[in-house]
């Protein structure tokens, strides 16, 4: 779990040297389950204001947090997108796993709008 690592900036170290490393000034970042915005926000302080990224989230527990990280950081070049990706569009079924995770999953108790 990411709690006290994100805060401090050691959460999946090597993974976010890695990922930073491969986001050039001016990318375009797709954050596809973006959560409550770790890698939106690396991301968007790596592409800078010349820079685009999409972060999208489907589970409405993560939206407030991770549009609340955007506005703090005042990343005016990120778009949240509250919705899936699939390989179908429409209302799917999505199961929020705890721990601000989840998952689209026919059982799922929560309808979320995807896109394909």
């Amino acid at each position: 779990v990411c709690l006290h690592g994100c805060w401090l900036g050691t959460y999946e170290g090597r993974k976010q040297s890695l990922f930073a490393q491969a986001v050039a000034p001016g990318a375009v970042v797709y954050d596809i389950g973006a959560n409550t915005g770790f890698y939106t926000l690396l991301a968007a302080r790596r592409a800078g204001p010349g820079g685009a990224v999409h972060a999208f989230e489907p589970n409405p527990r993560n939206l407030g947090p991770l549009r609340e990280h955007v506005r703090l950081n005042r990343f005016r070049q990120v778009t949240v997108h509250p919705l899936a990706l699939s390989d179908r569009a429409g209302e799917l079924a999505f199961e929020d796993t705890g721990s601000f995770t989840g998952r689209l999953a026919p059982a799922g108790g929560i309808s979320v709008p995807a896109a394909a």
